[in-house]
């Protein structure tokens, strides 16, 4: 349980990032982002990244090697930015269900470019996440009896 300071404490965080990240967000073309993991549930440590799931839509017009390129200089630039070291960015499209479906649900939104886009996009997700997990169960169930 988080007390008071903590909340505050987390509240001016997450403001601080979007204020700093959205010229960033815009510049690279993110549909939305979100925070997630242990800084979005106020469960961080000295050891925690600081973990920024973004959507790209035009992921089909570009190349793998351009991809890799451009979240190089995008993860760059965010360290520049926040003054933080440890920030690991996700693209949603490119991470399996499970951990997209993960990310939003736990998630704060830092940044929509269109909320109609996002709805869209969660909406997308909802409908493949649940046969998937279904999936993903048995077959965890199966690794675990061997």
């Amino acid at each position: 349980m988080t007390n008071i300071n903590q909340e505050k404490h987390i509240t001016v965080f997450n403001e601080t990032l979007k204020h700093q990240m959205t010229p960033l967000f815009n510049d690279y073309g993110v549909s939305f982002a979100y925070l997630s993991g242990s800084y979005a549930r106020g469960q961080q440590s000295v050891l925690s990244d600081i973990d920024i799931f973004v959507s790209l839509p035009f992921l089909n017009t570009i190349t793998t090697e351009e991809l890799l390129n451009l979240m190089s200089d995008f993860s760059r630039k965010a360290s520049e930015v926040t003054k933080l070291e440890k920030i690991e960015i996700s693209i949603l499209e490119r991470i399996p269900l499970h951990v997209q479906f993960q990310a939003i649900k736990e998630g704060i939104l830092l940044f929509e470019e269109s909320q109609d886009r996002r709805i869209m996009y969660i909406e997308n997700l909802l409908k493949f996440y649940y046969d998937h997990k279904i999936w993903y169960q048995n077959y965890l169930n199966q690794a675990v009896e061997g």
